[in-house]
């Protein structure tokens, strides 16, 4: 509490700060730049130039960890972290909270998701993708990472031990699988938008020979 509380208030950021997480921006965004060369190589798109891609990235790179946090914070341990604030205000007799974000996280969450993952989606390639193509891939990504999350989430509140050392490193083993399930699933979102794209190029192809 007291990290958190210092940066909240300003007193813990300075020069040194703002530089560290430059880098770590710079850095972070290599992935989303492999992202980026990866969608133009799967829609048969030349690259742009590198600073744009750069660029680029940095956007999404933001919205990525953005969406990443919104995930693990909300779906992942939203339940525990609601528990906990509940258990040390004066919100603990109010049970009824619980229920109710329990309710209303998954269809909120599908909403910011599916909207998140499909600017993430359209803006990757370098060039201009109508929004139609990529719904199919965005609505699988979706749901995909809702019931993979779920899954990892129901782990986490029943099955997860905190209080051993060995608890620990297969907790952390179980974060690691269920972030590259999620990237696959990913991978897999484009892939489905790809296939889509091509088809319908095909057959736009085709009626144009035709007439």
């Amino acid at each position: 509490s007291d990290i958190i509380i210092t940066y909240i208030s300003g007193k813990g950021i300075d020069i040194h700060i703002g530089f560290s997480m430059l880098v770590f921006f710079l850095v972070a965004s290599n992935g989303a730049h492999s992202l980026i060369i990866t969608t133009n190589a799967l829609y048969n798109i030349k690259d742009s130039s590198y600073l744009k891609r750069r660029i680029k990235a940095l956007f999404m790179t933001m919205l990525m960890v953005t969406l990443f946090m919104f995930v693990v914070l909300v779906l992942a341990f939203g339940d525990k972290i609601l528990v906990t604030i509940m258990n040390i205000s004066a919100l603990k007799d109010f049970k009824e909270f619980i229920t109710i974000f329990s309710l209303l996280k998954w269809p909120l969450s599908y909403v910011l998701i599916f909207i998140a993952l499909k600017i993430l989606f359209t803006v990757a390639p370098d060039k201009q993708i109508r929004s139609r193509y990529v719904n199919k891939g965005v609505h699988f990504t979706t749901i995909g990472w809702i019931v993979v999350t779920f899954i990892y989430s129901f782990y986490i509140n029943n099955f997860a031990n905190y209080d051993i050392f060995y608890g620990g490193l297969s907790n952390i083993i179980i974060l690691m699988m269920w972030i590259y399930i999620l990237a696959i699933i990913l991978v897999i979102g484009i892939a489905i938008n790809v296939n889509r794209y091509n088809m319908e190029e095909i057959d736009i192809n085709k009626k144009d020979k035709e007439e």
